[in-house]
């Protein structure tokens, strides 16, 4: 089990300084602190050295950060907080468009506007026969499609569509309010497999699967809330 150290931290450093000062602290390298919890390195790299056009959009970014924060045993809302602070302030802004000197002619304008309603029309009824259609959405953050860890703890965390169900090898796990999920699985060692699935109201039901090996159990682990599951079952 890594043993985190408490150490004092400038105040004028950046979010991704602070979690490089943390990790260089208690001697852990990026490929290692990657295949702990699932996160690429190239990502994590991205992070801390503030390179956000490197980073995917928003909702996996953040999620990313609060992975890495709990990981180092830091407040995960107060970084993500920062973190939010500082991308805003450092991603260049659009430049205002100049003003427009020449009108178009009314004909023109009015053309334009039943042709932009007419499209908008029929994208929204693609949209909706889309929704009505297609299972939910799912999308797993981590860990990755094949994950190795030399101890027993897994974080599964991702995101589903609001109101639907989340099974994990046919448990059901709580899900937040934007049907978000962050949970630790204590993994019996060897090879076992994750089956994910998400269910809407209709029964439709989205699957993703994820092939985690595992070394010993952790003794006496304390997680907010674990689950067992055994390893696979070797095939005929």
């Amino acid at each position: 089990m890594v043993r985190f150290i408490s150490k004092p931290i400038l105040t004028t450093q950046t979010t991704g300084e602070r979690l490089a000062k943390v990790r260089e602290g208690n001697n852990l390298t990026l490929q290692e602190v990657a295949r702990k919890i699932g996160i690429k390195t190239y990502y994590l790299q991205a992070i801390e050295t503030g390179q956000y056009n490197e980073l995917p959009g928003d909702i996996y970014t953040l999620e990313f950060v609060k992975i890495y924060a709990r990981f180092l045993r830091l407040d995960a809302a107060d970084v993500v907080s920062r973190y939010i602070t500082e991308r805003e302030r450092y991603t260049p802004k659009v430049a205002r468009s100049e003003k427009i000197r020449h009108w178009p002619k009314p004909a023109s304008i009015l053309k334009t506007a039943l042709t932009m309603a007419a499209s908008g029309a029929l994208v929204y009824t693609l949209i909706l026969s889309r929704a009505l259609m297609l299972p939910p959405s799912l999308e797993v953050f981590s860990p990755a499609v094949y994950y190795e860890s030399t101890g027993s703890l897994v974080v599964l965390t991702g995101q589903t569509e609001s109101g639907s169900r989340l099974f994990v090898n046919n448990k059901e796990l709580k899900l937040g309010e934007q049907g978000d999920f962050n949970e630790t699985f204590n993994v019996a060692p060897g090879l076992t497999m994750l089956k994910i699935s998400a269910q809407d109201k209709r029964g439709r039901v989205t699957t993703a699967y994820r092939t985690v090996r595992t070394g010993a159990v952790v003794a006496g682990e304390s997680v907010s809330r674990t689950l067992f599951y055994g390893p696979m079952a070797s095939p005929n």
